[in-house]
């Protein structure tokens, strides 16, 4: 890995570590499935990763807050989709 995106790494991993705990319990409110939260949130960070570089690294609220909004517009998608 090149220095730059080595730095982006770490710093991925880092918001990781820091939102997955929680955007893991807002999942978990709305789906109230412990394996379905997980998959949600693990799909949204993988799938985040790929447009990393797209993000403004110098305002961790916008970021915090896409993740969140995320978050919460999958599980309602899903559980639109269960109804279904």
């Amino acid at each position: 890995m090149e220095g730059e995106q080595k730095s982006k790494f770490k710093s991925y991993k880092n918001l990781y570590r820091t939102l997955y705990p929680q955007l893991r319990v807002v999942a978990y409110h709305y789906v109230k499935d412990v394996e379905k939260s997980n998959d949600i949130v693990q799909e949204i960070f993988l799938n985040a990763w790929a447009d990393y570089n797209e993000f403004d690294n110098d305002n961790d609220n916008d970021i915090t807050e896409f993740f969140y909004d995320t978050v919460i517009n999958t599980c309602v998608n899903t559980i639109k989709d269960k109804k279904k």
